[in-house]
């Protein structure tokens, strides 16, 4: 097994739209799709699982008259031509308001993968590349290696790490115990640590685990509602040379799951590595596996 450490990617103007009603700066699904198409098409290899660490957001607000700022913006776009707009002779459709919301992100990428890697495509990819729809700006040196303790030592503590929080969802209720969830009130790392001292229960539960602390919701895979099959309208796969190809298409609903900021300082040996897979024919998931450094 091999590393690439991918330090510091700042992305400009990044999709933080996850679904139609969450709006965050944890695009995991984009992520682990973005390392999937670097490792897979370009460095030829198998992806095992990437670690994500975060170290800094913004979301682009939008001013308005109402409001001091909306974390949205509202787009939309006429053909430039009178007939066009509605209520005027409109002889065509005109393209309605969609809602947009985009964040700038700093983030560290630490993917696993096996297979001897095409080194000399990964600095093209990455300038050209887009995360979450988003422009990457600048990175720091790209580092290969067998030596995962040599990677995190690159690392360093800075940030914190992306992790998966199932256990907060009861499977009898689902989207009651999500809300229950994000409405549970956070503790002081301060607190929590008088509480697991004090508490013998929660002597060996993780910090993190008792003050609940950067629990969010995020987009975590696809459920198909529909068969695979080639329609007319979607988006082509592109290959590697440019070409073009008809690729199945099925309509899908986002599958929501709770994930934690963690202080990279905090977290113990073990790595959050998310891999994704699928779980049968219609369900498409991203996962985070704990892979000790040992």
């Amino acid at each position: 097994m091999s590393f690439l450490l991918l330090p510091h990617l700042k992305v400009q103007s990044a999709n933080a739209l996850s679904c139609g009603f969450i709006v965050n700066a944890s695009p995991v699904m984009a992520i682990t799709q973005f390392v999937h198409n670097l490792v897979v098409r370009h460095l030829q290899c198998e992806v095992l699982g990437v670690a994500i660490r975060h170290h800094h957001g913004e979301h682009q607000a939008l001013e308005d008259v109402a409001y001091d700022a909306l974390p949205h913006q509202r787009r939309s776009a006429l053909l430039i031509n009178e007939q066009d707009y509605v209520g005027k002779g409109s002889q065509g459709p005109t393209l309605s308001a969609q809602p947009t919301a985009s964040c700038n992100l700093e983030l560290s990428l630490l993917i696993e993968f096996e297979g001897l890697a095409d080194q000399e495509s990964l600095e093209p990819f990455l300038r050209k590349g887009r995360l979450a729809g988003g422009q990457i700006t600048s990175y720091r040196e790209p580092i290969f290696t067998d030596d995962l303790d040599h990677a995190l030592q690159q690392l360093g503590k800075s940030g914190f790490w992306l992790i998966e929080r199932p256990e907060l969802i009861d499977e009898k209720d689902p989207l009651g115990s999500m809300f229950t969830a994000l409405e549970h009130s956070a503790i002081p790392e301060k607190q929590a640590k008088e509480l697991r001292q004090k508490s013998p229960p929660l002597a060996n539960k993780p910090l993190h685990e008792i003050s609940n602390t950067w629990v969010v919701p995020t987009v975590l895979g696809y459920q198909a509602l529909t068969d695979f099959v080639e329609r007319e309208g979607v988006r082509l796969k592109e290959q590697l040379d440019g070409t073009l190809e008809n690729s199945l298409h099925a309509y899908a609903e986002p599958l929501i799951g709770i994930i934690q900021y963690v202080s990279a300082r905090e977290w113990g040996d073990d790595l959050p590595f998310w891999q994704q897979h699928w779980l049968d024919s219609q369900t498409f998931v991203v996962q985070c596996h704990a892979t000790t450094t040992d």
